[in-house]
């Protein structure tokens, strides 16, 4: 495998399906509604298509900067796995993916709004530079909130009500109606199924759990490695694993009594 395959399947391209879904489900909602720019909605998949490849690309390097993912990982072999590419390489591939990023995404701002001025144009930059980070901090940093249980909020914010909101509100100027959160929250909870099936893989590479992710906090051990492979990647699988939702309703019970015991006298 060549340093130019090894690259494009680090960037793992088949994930790209589960982001377009928030955008486009955005942005056809919007065209139900309004009259929008073609060129517009392009832009935002292609922003939304470089801050996946970012995600995907700071994830295996975090992973293996932090040494979870190893050789006995469970799942395909990427570019730093396989020995193809060097952590230089796959540096440079994230600030590659990082310009792109904020390339199409100011295209996108500006195809929408004809500025960069004005608060509609600021917020979304700003929100742009949220959508960077967090794309880039799930595994990568000091303190990457994959590894504290953090990375199904983010990704029920970024992959359903950012993108599905965010790509209307771009595509119209507006959002006539708050029930656009139901079809967002959709997204966002299949977007966290699928992130929690591919967690249980990683198997013992959780190596402390109350910095691990949700599977393995629940009960305070590593993720099992091999329930994604019998439960399969649909959130049908989901559903027919009552573990899953007790694992989860007890992961949000122990948060709820950490946050009691951290709240200060004489405060609700």
């Amino acid at each position: 495998m060549g340093k130019i395959d090894a690259a494009v399947k680090s960037m793992r391209l088949r994930t790209l399906p589960l982001s377009l879904a928030g955008v486009v489900l955005g942005i056809l909602l919007a065209y139900a509604d309004y009259q929008i720019d073609w060129k517009t909605g392009v832009l935002i998949m292609l922003t939304c298509v470089s801050l996946q490849i970012l995600s995907n690309l700071s994830n295996e390097l975090g992973d293996v900067l932090h040494g979870t993912d190893s050789a006995d990982r469970v799942g395909p072999q990427y570019g730093l796995n396989s020995g193809v590419l060097t952590i230089r390489q796959m540096k440079g591939l994230v600030a590659g993916a990082v310009v792109a990023c904020l390339v199409f995404g100011g295209w996108m701002i500006h195809q929408s709004f004809g500025t960069f001025l004005g608060l509609e144009p600021v917020c979304l930059m700003m929100l742009g530079v949220a959508a960077i980070s967090a794309a880039m901090k799930y595994t990568l940093g000091r303190n990457p909130y994959g590894y504290r249980g953090l990375g199904d909020i983010y990704v029920f914010l970024f992959f359903g009500i950012v993108s599905v909101l965010g790509a209307y509100f771009v595509a119209a100027h507006t959002i006539p109606s708050w029930i656009l959160l139901l079809p967002a929250a959709g997204i966002g909870f299949m977007s966290v199924c699928v992130l929690n099936f591919n967690n249980m893989r990683h198997g013992d590479g959780c190596r402390q759990p109350q910095d691990c992710c949700v599977e393995a906090r629940t009960e305070g051990r590593p993720c099992l490695p091999d329930r994604a492979d019998r439960a399969g990647l649909s959130l049908s699988g989901a559903l027919q694993q009552p573990e899953i939702l007790r694992r989860l309703a007890l992961y949000v019970r122990s948060s709820v009594r950490r946050l009691r015991r951290r709240t200060p006298n004489g405060l609700d």
